[in-house]
């Protein structure tokens, strides 16, 4: 094994981006949430939908 191999290991981002869905309408968007943080629970308006349900 070269040495190279060893000193250069993979980065891993604080960050991860989650794909978030409605649930009344099915409308989807990206969020960002930390790599090691709980779920992401949310309220958003849903622009399908006059809820504000995420």
């Amino acid at each position: 094994m070269f040495l190279t191999n060893v000193l250069m290991k993979k980065a891993k981002s604080k960050h991860v981006m989650v794909l978030m869905e409605s649930v009344v309408s099915g409308h989807k968007f990206n969020a960002i949430r930390e790599r090691l943080a709980d779920k992401l629970e949310i309220l958003k308006f849903d622009p399908y939908s006059e809820y504000l349900v995420f």
